[in-house]
């Protein structure tokens, strides 16, 4: 199923440079609407109006209710035409919740000088960019994309394929930061201001993100026994040994392992510091990150003895009995929302620090299910 998706072509309006003053606009849903797509629009500040359908002309898929194209109405200089697409009947003039996709096109008459001072602050997961115009009150627009940018006959610098575009209205000074973006790889950010007449300035620099390292603390953690798996009729102490897999995308780069099946005892509601294991900190990075391995999980296993019956798995994947990459294909990491994905945070506040990490082992049988999670502690941290 396809991603929601907006793209205009062109991209920037120059007014009187070509044969008509407007964009196209296509959109793709993505599938998911209820029951058709919410498109709305607007110019540069003004009140956001829905898009109807009928300006559609035409539809790649031949159901204006997956993809379609339309245009825009004329554009003046210094304004930029904005649209939102949603799958739902969300109404944009309350912002929440954000679009499934949103596109800004600048309409721009001639180029003149108008950046006073601008500056870099590309980071692990995003890059930010500030621009200022002096007294003169200008909207900025900005591209990040892997290709470097082509110039047009007008002098404008584009991005053939942006992986995200993000606009700041009238204002003197800006900040734009865009992203998620990969850490440790190359990219171009193309940024185009302009004033209210539509003259323009525009620019483009390369920037790497910086790379990334994480951390994870076992020494600080704690085993917690939620039940030991003990019925009747086992007699004595319940014994456990327990073991910890790091995976990056789904490879396993670290592996750890605490207790004894034979001597380490547990109890139903056991906290246990993991202090007294000596069990040394996972280290990764600080490393260029591929859409192979950006992803972070834990895998986690434990293995309770019993007097009277077998020796009882306990895991956060299946089947339990297996380590996870003893199995063909291997057990997958956790994904979203599963015990043992951790999310990782984008943006100006990507760094964590000494962040508590809880992942928990589902049961493996009935009745009374040996069941226990492991607290880390996780640090993030994006370096040049």
């Amino acid at each position: 199923m396809a991603t929601p998706k907006l793209t205009a072509k062109p991209d920037i309006v120059v007014v009187g440079g070509g044969p008509v003053d407007n964009t196209e606009i296509h959109y793709v849903t993505g599938g998911f609407v209820d029951p058709v797509p919410r498109l709305w629009e607007r110019l540069s500040a003004g009140s956001w109006n829905p898009v109807n359908l009928a300006r559609v002309t035409r539809s790649d898929a031949g159901d204006k209710n997956i993809d379609g194209f339309f245009f825009s109405p004329t554009l003046a200089p210094g304004v930029i035409y904005q649209v939102r697409l949603y799958h739902d009947d969300t109404d944009p003039r309350s912002n929440e919740p954000r679009p499934d996709f949103e596109v800004g096109v600048p309409a721009v008459k001639g180029p003149t000088t108008l950046i006073t001072d601008r500056g870099q602050l590309p980071g692990g997961t995003y890059y930010g960019q500030t621009v200022a115009t002096g007294s003169t009150a200008t909207n900025f627009f900005l591209q990040v994309g892997v290709s470097p940018p082509i110039t047009d006959p007008n002098g404008l610098q584009h991005l053939t394929s942006p992986l995200h575009t993000g606009f700041d209205l009238l204002k003197t000074i800006h900040r734009l930061d865009l992203g998620p973006l990969l850490p440790g790889n190359d990219f171009f950010a193309v940024g185009l201001v302009f004033d209210a007449s539509g003259g323009w300035q525009t620019f483009a620099v390369p920037f790497k993100t910086h790379q990334r390292q994480v951390v994870i603390k076992y020494h600080t953690g704690e085993l917690h026994i939620i039940k030991n798996g003990k019925r009747f009729p086992d007699v004595g102490h319940t014994h456990a040994q327990f073991w910890i897999w790091v995976r990056e995308g789904d490879k396993t780069v670290d592996s750890k392992f605490f207790g004894d099946i034979n001597s380490f005892s547990i109890h139903d509601g056991d906290h246990i510091d993991l202090f007294p294991f000596a069990i040394s900190a996972t280290v990764l990075g600080p490393e260029k990150v591929t859409a192979g391995n950006h992803d972070l999980g834990i895998l986690i296993r434990g293995l309770a003895s019993h007097s009277a019956h077998a020796d009882e798995p306990c895991a956060n994947y299946f089947p339990a009995e297996h380590f996870p990459d003893d199995l063909t294909p291997p057990v997958k990491t956790p994904n979203v929302g599963e015990s043992g994905f951790f999310q990782l945070p984008t943006g100006p506040n990507e760094a964590v620090l000494d962040q508590a990490f809880v992942v928990r082992a589902r049961p493996h049988i009935t009745d009374h299910e040996f069941e226990f999670e492991i607290k880390l502690i996780v640090s993030v941290a994006y370096f040049l």
